[in-house]
């Protein structure tokens, strides 16, 4: 994940929700992820939400731009739209090999 300190790992809270959610569950998530100093929050429902859920959810703003830092996802946005939670990530695809010091008593095995 992205983060000022690069080589450490940053948190994303998933909450997961079936039956009447509503925007106290938004509020309950928003604290957790405060506290546990989560980059971002993503609420995944069986229900849509509603216009408060998505309100309260907006109140939180973003982590950066364009990643809000509270995202509401129902599984129906998932399965049927292939709707993703937007999270920011770090992906350091590059590995330098480790240096091997040659052996030359080794080296004779392969003549």
């Amino acid at each position: 994940m992205d983060s000022d300190k690069p080589k450490e790992y940053q948190k994303a809270i998933v909450q997961v929700k079936s039956g009447k959610v509503q925007a106290k569950d938004i509020r309950e998530l928003k604290a957790v992820v405060e506290k546990e100093k989560a980059l971002v929050g993503i609420f995944l429902t069986l229900e849509e939400p509603t216009r408060n859920m998505t309100e309260e959810a907006i109140q939180s703003g973003f982590y950066k731009t364009g990643i809000p830092k509270i995202q509401i996802l129902t599984i129906k946005d998932i399965l049927e739209n292939a709707k993703k939670p937007s999270i920011p990530l770090q992906l350091d695809y590059r590995k330098k090999a480790d240096r091997v010091k040659i052996n030359e008593d080794n080296l004779s095995i392969f003549d």
